[in-house]
């Protein structure tokens, strides 16, 4: 997840395909945001930023 110029992180918009469908949430998640922790995913999913 990228930051705005103040610090905050930006929403993203990322489009889920036909072969990405059958995934949980959270295991495509983590496989798109590289680099972002996956504790971080799994709070985020449990508070329904996604």
């Amino acid at each position: 997840m990228a930051a705005t110029e103040h610090g905050r992180p930006r929403a993203e918009v990322i489009d889920v395909g036909p072969e990405d469908a059958d995934q949980r949430i959270d295991n495509f998640l983590v496989r798109r945001l590289k680099g972002v922790p996956r504790s971080l995913v799994y709070r985020i999913v449990r508070r329904g930023e996604v």
